[in-house]
């Protein structure tokens, strides 16, 4: 997701390209398929003219061990910034595969909200549901909503949609906000109360809600790698968007600002500037003006569902068998 990269997918309203584009590589279709695009050797003639296959032989064995600055620099392919938390290979099987069927009514629908506080990025919610090995992404809505009332009209609208799903009607709805923004996640579980089967997640002491730190965001993200290389997470065939202000291609714009937010979301090396310190690390797709607050729902609703599915959490696990 770089600016050229960008160019090369741009469409016009019609759908057609904004460019007339031509892409010259010197590596095969096949060979981009494995892990080693740069040992392709299919392509050598399209090496220009004023260079040979031996300048280039020599110009593979500079680069060394950097194969990603040779791929991007002297073989003309779109590389992955190596800060990357999610892989692009397996980004693309998510979205490219088929939508996944339920095949029974799920008991526990796990709805994640990171609030945004009246600031620049937007308001995010993500449901998931767990059937056999899968996490099956069922909801997803996001806006930049500013105040209590747009708040609680995006949230009830997201949990009213969801009950009106035949496959949600009975079941437990365990609602999992951020409480980083001091009261906000309060305010949510009370907006949701008066509905039936809903359970608001609470940590220690009974704080509504769970506290994102710099250490839990590493968890959050490591859990979700190790479903989404298992190629564990798939989108329900019925995914619902229900953004009340939304226009008609609103589902559409939702998995396009989902798909980026995972492409650009990175894992940042803060070094020291004193010579004693231990380097920081941060997890974040906000760089550059971008966003991650449907990626960090994500990752937070994968954690705490398999904190809530082993009973690590501090709910009344009695009351869901009744």
């Amino acid at each position: 997701m770089n600016f050229y990269s960008e160019m090369f997918n741009m469409k016009l309203p019609n759908g057609e390209g904004l460019f007339n584009t031509l892409e010259v590589k010197l590596a095969c279709d096949e060979c981009l398929k494995g892990d080693h695009p740069e040992r392709c050797v299919h392509m050598t003639d399209e090496i220009p003219p004023w260079k040979s296959v031996a300048k280039f032989d020599m110009i593979k064995a500079i680069y060394g061990n950097k194969t990603d600055l040779l791929q991007r620099e002297s073989m003309g392919l779109v590389t992955e910034d190596m800060q990357s938390v999610f892989k692009a290979k397996y980004i693309d099987v998510l979205y490219n595969s088929r939508g996944y069927s339920l095949t029974k009514e799920p008991s526990f629908v796990f709805i994640c909200c990171d609030p945004n506080g009246g600031g620049s990025s937007d308001m995010a919610l993500l449901s998931l549901v767990i059937e056999y090995n899968k996490v099956v992404i069922v909801g997803m809505d996001s806006a930049p909503c500013k105040g209590h009332e747009q708040i609680e009209k995006l949230l009830k609208a997201h949990v009213e949609a969801l009950r009106r799903h035949n496959r949600f009607r009975e079941s437990w709805f365990i609602f999992i906000p951020e409480n980083n923004l001091g009261h906000e996640a309060d305010h949510m579980a009370f907006m949701i109360r008066p509905y039936r089967k809903v359970y608001t997640l609470t940590e220690k002491g009974g704080v509504i809600g769970v506290c994102t730190t710099a250490v839990r965001k590493e968890l959050y993200a490591m859990e979700t790698v190790k479903y989404l290389c298992q190629e564990s997470i798939k989108f329900y065939e019925h995914l619902i968007v229900a953004n009340p202000g939304g226009g008609v291609n609103e589902k559409k714009r939702v998995m396009e600002d989902f798909k980026e937010q995972l492409m650009t979301f990175k894992r940042i090396i803060v070094h020291p500037q004193r010579g004693f310190s231990l380097p920081k690390i941060h997890y974040s797709g906000k760089s550059k003006g971008g966003r991650d607050d449907l990626v960090m729902c994500l990752m937070m609703c994968i954690f705490w569902l398999t904190e809530f599915t082993c009973q690590r959490t501090e709910a009344p696990y009695e009351m869901f068998s009744d």
